[in-house]
């Protein structure tokens, strides 16, 4: 593995732009945190960053790729709970020596660095500013969850699919540094079927009929979005519970006009 030798990691960016939406971090607690990488590994598509049962004393950060919370039912479905993109970090709770209920599963090839929970808390207590960015980027974590929850419990189909795809493309720009217009989401029509509760032919079906009117193609594996000002109009989706914590969140730039969504098949 090649050693990195530059003052903060690049591998540490993701997760220091997204605290920095959060906090003001300074140099100073920018290098504490990159002294306290434990690890850098790389991981294949279909690798477990964590297993379900597992008992860790580290908490990941990921730094390129995509990963999911999975669980896997007494009747062998897989369910996603949720999606960690680059500058999303897994909770930390060794001083409970708790196993983990779910598994981290990559959904592509991803970077991930990890950091000693009990070293991270030291270093969380020794720092106010730190301690407010993780535990706001806590909360937004819990609003994306809670927005999860009104979407399976309160709304059809096609919303369900329009508000995980919108806010996906809105969070893979969260954890770059100079996020372009145009996002790519490397998602299969089962795993968002199982975000979701849905079949991989349900999914289909409505993407099929958004693409007749015309919110979106689907070319060469991936579903652009042509229109997104009328996708997040037709299905009323608002950004405002992942930003709301954000120390810019009043003077955030409107929403791009137009995302990427691969969808394998």
């Amino acid at each position: 593995m090649t050693i990195l030798t530059s003052f903060n990691d690049p591998l540490l960016t993701p997760l220091l732009h997204r605290l920095s939406a959060y906090a003001p971090i300074s140099a100073s607690d920018k290098q504490r945190l990159n002294q306290l990488i434990h690890s850098k590994k790389m991981f294949s598509r279909g690798d477990f960053i964590l297993e379900t049962g597992q008992t860790s004393d580290k908490v990941f950060a990921i730094a390129k790729g995509w990963a999911a919370h999975e669980v896997v039912t007494e009747e062998g479905d897989v369910c996603i709970l949720g999606f960690l993109l680059p500058g999303d970090a897994s909770t930390f709770n060794s001083q409970l020596n708790a196993a983990s209920y779910v598994s981290i599963k990559c959904l592509t090839e991803v970077w991930a660095i990890s950091f000693q929970a009990d070293a991270l808390r030291k270093l969380l207590t020794d720092s106010a500013t730190l301690t407010r960015a993780f535990s706001l980027m806590r909360m937004t974590s819990e609003s994306i969850d809670r927005e999860l929850i009104v979407n399976l419990l309160a709304k059809p189909a096609d919303y369900k699919i329009a508000s995980l795809l919108c806010e996906l493309g809105v969070r893979d720009g969260r954890g770059q540094p100079d996020s372009p217009i145009t996002r790519t989401i490397p998602l299969s029509q089962v795993a968002i079927g199982a975000a979701l509760g849905l079949s991989s032919v349900h999914v289909n079906r409505v993407i099929s009929r958004m693409q007749q009117e015309g919110l979106l193609k689907v070319q060469h594996g991936f579903i652009h979005i042509t229109n997104w000002e009328l996708m997040t109009q037709t299905y009323r989706f608002d950004s405002a519970y992942m930003t709301r914590y954000d120390v810019n969140h009043h003077k955030r730039a409107p929403t791009p006009p137009a995302r990427l969504v691969p969808l394998s098949y």
